[in-house]
């Protein structure tokens, strides 16, 4: 069962950073839990580019679990990144997870408070006044409210983010260009796509009925997208070509092939032709040509 605190405020009162090895996302369906875990996973590779740390706290991998932590190995970017960031020693590097189990929550909290410490991140559909400040008992460092998220955009969350890794100048921009370009990408390319978009490369009767919504102006604006353009531009920013060996942020899925430069436009064929949906498999019908 979930139990959840109300909060007056959805962050900590000081940016810190002193950031902790093991960062959790949670947060109920609908609630831009994905970006909040791609912005922590982006932060986390920033910090671990930082030259001020030694070799063995720069590694940083990032994915979702609903397992245990002696289950899932497949869901590692390498099988030997789990092996670099939890040793004999301990936590070594950052670990960044998205989990929807409540029960696995705790128990991956509990590892990570006894390996050096650990932050809860949260979202909820609710504003900011009555967002949670506990999760099953756990102090929750930051809740990203969805009302927020919608009135201020994704440019002032991206900065929110920045001030709770402590970012720098630079690093703040960096983090901001590179969600830009991916927010753009989540919803109109691959396997996850929106709704109303894949509707759209459908030609279904779903797409006439969402016309007029805020769906539909999510599918015009994938419409009017370049996504070679896009994707090209993602991969040449300098977040993604210091982190592109970290799954999370050199693919669109942890289900999909990697970005390309011409993977997006690819993808959205394939699903179009075949009307595929929401997380097939598309290797078999991509091959390996660009």
């Amino acid at each position: 069962m979930l139990l959840l605190g109300v909060a007056t405020a959805t962050a900590t009162s000081n940016a810190t950073a002193n950031t902790p090895r093991m960062l959790v996302q949670f947060g109920p369906s609908r609630t831009a839990t994905t970006l909040q875990f791609q912005s922590i996973c982006a932060a986390a590779v920033l910090l671990s580019r930082r030259g001020d740390q030694p070799p063995e706290d720069q590694a940083v991998d990032c994915f979702f679990t609903n397992y245990e932590f002696d289950e899932g190995d497949d869901q590692w970017s390498t099988p030997q990144d789990k092996a670099k960031i939890f040793t004999k020693e301990g936590v070594r590097g950052r670990v960044v997870l998205k989990i929807d189990d409540d029960e696995v929550l705790e128990k991956w909290i509990k590892k990570g408070t006894a390996d050096g410490g650990a932050w809860l991140f949260a979202t909820s559909a609710q504003g900011a006044a009555n967002a949670p400040t506990k999760v099953n008992g756990v102090d929750v460092h930051y809740t990203q409210a969805l009302p927020e998220l919608v009135e201020k955009g994704l440019e002032y969350q991206a900065g929110r983010y920045a001030e709770l890794f402590a970012l720098n100048e630079t690093e703040a921009k960096e983090l901001t260009e590179y969600l830009g370009h991916w927010d753009k990408l989540r919803v109109c390319c691959g396997t996850q796509m929106s709704a109303s978009y894949r509707a759209f490369l459908h030609k279904s009767d779903e797409h006439h009925r969402m016309k007029g919504g805020v769906t539909s102006d999510t599918s015009a604006m994938c419409q009017s997208l370049n996504l070679d353009q896009e994707e090209s531009a993602m991969m040449a920013t300098s977040l993604f070509q210091y982190g592109k060996h970290v799954r999370v942020v050199s693919h669109p899925t942890m289900r999909e092939e990697a970005f390309t430069g011409t993977y997006c436009r690819r993808a959205n064929a394939v699903i179009a032709e075949h009307k595929l949906q929401f997380n097939a498999r598309l290797q078999k019908y991509l091959g390996n040509k660009d």
